[in-house]
């Protein structure tokens, strides 16, 4: 473990910048190895460690989850294998799978005991999530509560969930709305030269998916992407029928991100376009109400964002284990999903799962915290986490 203290803003804590070896394959631990990096929040040794997931790069900001706050809780923040600088060089695409990342996690937990007395609980946002419920799944006794919010386990490439939900979302109330944003889609793509012009003319590159394909995937995923983050409130920013092409193309380029449609988008999530093709899933996009304008139909799809890597959908079966786990083995799980979030079709049922909960919190979306859910569930979620702590 290297270690490098910083400053921080938080007030009675200390922060650290860790660096713990770990090797790319745990069953041939003399290797290659890669630097994980972490980053520790400490307040005390003898209150709880929460360890939290990014799923992707570790993000340095010092700021502190829920679940830490309401455990009263040290922090530990872990960088995903292959995300960031925790990578080995030259990178094994196929040790990047949920079993090794939860050796990761087993690791790093096991080293931190030596420091802390607390209670272990572990925590996670969407990929995030998925992650530290797959840690629980083969390492159940390493924690006493785990916490995903947003965490989908999709169970297709693509997964036909989704569409249905997407339609659905906002009930009446929303029904013009979902409506406008079928209409721009055709709008975008009947207006494909100008789109691709301003494309082109952008500072991003679009040489991995091309143009056309690039243009043609954030269009089919933009109604999708615009509830993830969005709310009702947003359907007044939809441009009306008729509006000119500088119009669409702002609406379109602040709604989906354009960068992560580009070279350097994919280029940093390589780790999240193979995890999805391989184990993690793929939600589906309605195509139907735009078949005379696609040019690559059923052409979205994880495994075409990096194609210089051999992947392989394993037919569900890592979702289906880890489904399996959660509703005849799992325990102290706490889930908790955005009723708008369109990743809430993925949202797997708890079945015989023990001491454990799953929430949803009215008109919330991705971002979902606790404090979205009502009063019953803020208080039955907070009272979790409290009690798996250990703490008042």
């Amino acid at each position: 473990m290297t270690v490098s203290e910083e400053p921080t803003p938080l007030p009675g804590r200390r922060a650290f910048a860790l660096g713990y070896v770990q090797p790319e394959h745990h069953a041939a631990p003399a290797g290659k190895s890669f630097s994980q990096r972490l980053l520790l929040l400490h307040i005390d040794d003898d209150a709880p460690l929460v360890v939290t997931a990014t799923g992707y790069g570790l993000q340095t900001a010092h700021v502190l989850d829920e679940v830490t706050v309401t455990a009263g809780g040290n922090q530990l923040a872990v960088e995903h294998r292959f995300f960031g600088t925790s990578v080995a060089e030259p990178p094994d695409w196929s040790r990047l799978d949920i079993a090794e990342a939860a050796a990761d996690w087993h690791r790093v937990i096991a080293a931190l005991r030596t420091i802390y007395r607390g209670r272990v609980l572990t925590a996670g946002g969407s990929k995030g999530g998925v992650a530290s419920l797959a840690h629980r799944r083969f390492f159940p006794s390493d924690a006493a509560g785990t916490v995903a919010m947003a965490s989908p386990i999709s169970q297709g490439a693509p997964d036909g969930r989704y569409p249905a939900f997407v339609a659905a979302i906002g009930g009446t109330t929303a029904a013009q709305c979902r409506e406008d944003l079928r209409r721009v889609q055709r709008e975008l793509l009947l207006a494909r030269p100008a789109m691709r012009a301003r494309m082109t003319a952008s500072p991003l590159g679009f040489t991995r998916l091309g143009v056309d394909k690039a243009l043609e995937d954030a269009v089919l995923e933009l109604p999708f992407l615009f509830w993830q983050f969005g709310r009702i409130s947003r359907c007044v920013l939809i441009p009306e029928e008729g509006a000119g092409d500088d119009e669409l193309f702002a609406f379109f380029e602040d709604t989906v991100i354009l960068y992560n449609f580009s070279d350097e988008g994919i280029g940093a999530l390589r780790g999240f376009y193979v995890q999805t093709a391989n184990q993690l899933g793929w939600p589906a996009h309605e195509e139907a109400h735009l078949a005379d304008l696609l040019m690559f139909p059923g052409g979205d799809r994880a495994g075409a964002y990096v194609p210089e890597i051999d992947t392989g959908w394993d037919g569900g079966a890592a979702m289906s284990d880890l489904v399996d786990w959660m509703q005849t083995e799992g325990r102290q799980l706490l889930l908790v999903y955005g009723e708008r979030d369109p990743w809430t079709a993925g949202a797997p049922s708890l079945g015989a799962a023990v001491d454990s909960l799953r929430l949803v919190a009215p008109g919330a979306n991705h971002n979902v915290r606790i404090a979205d859910l009502d009063e019953a569930g803020r208080v039955a979620a907070f009272n979790a986490i409290r009690r798996w702590a250990g703490v008042d």
